[in-house]
C-alpha cells in the first residue's frame, strides 16, 4: 500500500516509466520491477534510477526497513528528506540529478551503515560535511556539483573504507592536511576539482596503495611540491592544472610508472624539463604542460620517440620551445593534438 501511494502520490509517464507503470496491487510488491524484499516479505531495497517521475516521496518515510534506496535522475523538486536519517538498514543512498533543494542536515552522513551517498548534480543543494566518527563504514562520498561547502574536516581520515572521494564543482574552502589520508589504503579516486582549497599538495596523496585517479585541479594550491622518493603509487590520472604551484617539476612525476594523463597547465611551474624524460612512462597518452613558466626541451631523438607509443595528446603552448625538431618527417604522426605557442 505504501508503494502504491508512493507512486500515486507523483507525475510520470508510462512510456517513459517502465517500473511504475507494471507496479500491480494484485501482484505481491516483492515482485515488482525495481523493489527488492528480505525472507520475511519487508522491501529492503528500491531502486527507480532514471523513471522520469515527479512529486512527492513521503510515503518512503515508512518503510523502515528500506537498506539501499536508489532515485537517481528523477524530478523530485523539493527539500533532501531528512527521514533518511532515521533508517538504521540504510546502506545506499543514491540521490543523483534529482533537483534536490535546500540544506543537507549533517546526520545523514553519519548513519553507521552507510556505505554510498551520493548527492551529486543537485546544483541547489547546499551542506557542509560532519566531524566523522572512528571507523565510519562510508565508501563511496559524492557530492560533486553541489553546493557543499566549509573545510574539510580532518576526521575525514576516519573513514577509512573509503574508495571514492569526488567533490568536483563545489564551495569547499581552507587547507588540507596531509597526514589525514595516509590510512585511507582503498583509496582509488580523489577528485576535488573546481573548488577553492588552498595550502601545498599534500605529499600523502602519493603514497596512496589503491589510488589511480588525483584530480585537485582548479583550486587554489601553491607552493612547490615536496620531492619524494622511493614513490611506488598507482596513479593512471593527475590532474594538477589551474593551480599556483610553483617551482620545479619533481623528479618522482617520473617514477609514476602508471601514468596515462598528466596534466600540469596554468601553474607556475618553472626551470628546464627534457621531453625525453617522459620516456620513463611508457603509458602516458595525454600530457599538458602548458601555460606555465617553464622552458621544455622537445630535443627528442627518433629512438626515445619509440617508447611513448601511446601518446596521442601533447599540450605545450607557451613552454619557450626553442625547437620543435620532432615533427619533423611526422616523427610524431601519431599524436591526435599538438598544441604548440602562438606565433604572430
Amino acid at each position: 500500500m505504501l508503494l502504491l501511494q508512493l507512486r500515486n502520490n507523483r507525475t510520470y509517464d508510462p512510456e517513459l516509466s517502465p517500473s511504475l507503470v507494471k507496479w500491480n496491487e494484485r501482484i505481491d510488491c516483492c515482485g515488482w520491477q525495481g523493489v527488492n524484499c528480505n525472507g520475511a516479505g519487508q522491501v529492503i531495497g528500491l531502486d527507480l534510477t532514471h523513471e522520469w517521475f515527479s512529486g512527492s516521496i513521503n510515503p518512503l518515510a515508512n518503510l523502515k526497513f528500506l537498506s539501499v534506496i536508489r532515485l537517481d535522475e528523477n524530478n523530485l523538486s523539493a527539500p533532501f528528506p531528512e527521514f533518511f536519517a532515521d533508517f538504521s538498514n540504510l546502506t545506499v543512498l543514491s540521490l543523483k540529478s534529482c533537483n534536490l533543494i535546500g540544506q543537507v542536515h549533517q546526520k545523514i552522513f553519519l548513519v553507521p551503515t552507510l556505505q554510498t551517498i551520493d548527492l551529486s548534480e543537485n546544483f541547489k543543494l547546499e551542506g557542509t560535511l560532519p566531524e566523522f566518527p572512528s571507523n565510519g563504514s562510508i565508501q563511496c562520498l559524492l557530492l560533486g556539483y553541489t553546493e557543499f561547502s566549509g573545510s574539510l574536516p580532518e576526521s575525514i581520515g576516519n573513514l577509512r573504507m573509503l574508495s571514492d572521494v569526488s567533490f568536483w564543482s563545489c564551495n569547499f574552502t581552507g587547507e588540507i592536511i596531509s597526514s589525514n589520508w595516509y590510512g585511507l589504503e582503498n583509496l582509488e579516486t580523489l577528485d576535488f576539482s573546481d573548488n577553492s582549497i588552498s595550502g601545498l599538495i599534500p605529499p600523502s596523496f602519493f603514497s596512496l596503495p589503491s589510488l589511480t585517479d588525483l584530480r585537485p585541479n582548479d583550486n587554489k594550491f601553491y607552493g612547490q611540491i615536496k620531492e619524494l622518493q622511493n614513490v611506488t603509487s598507482p596513479l593512471t590520472n593527475l590532474d594538477l592544472s589551474g593551480n599556483n604551484l610553483a617551482g620545479p617539476l619533481p623528479d618522482f612525476f617520473f617514477q609514476l610508472h602508471n601514468l596515462s594523463r598528466l596534466s600540469l597547465s596554468f601553474n607556475n611551474f618553472s626551470g628546464t624539463v627534457k621531453l625525453c624524460k617522459f620516456t620513463k612512462l611508457k603509458q602516458l597518452a595525454n600530457l599538458d604542460l602548458s601555460h606555465n613558466r617553464l622552458s621544455v626541451d622537445a630535443d627528442i631523438s627518433e629512438s626515445d620517440i619509440a617508447l611513448l607509443p601511446q601518446l596521442f595528446v601533447l599540450r605545450l603552448a607557451s613552454c619557450n620551445l626553442r625547437t620543435v625538431s620532432f615533427l619533423k618527417n611526422n616523427q610524431f604522426g601519431f599524436l591526435r593534438s599538438v598544441k604548440q605557442p602562438y606565433r604572430r
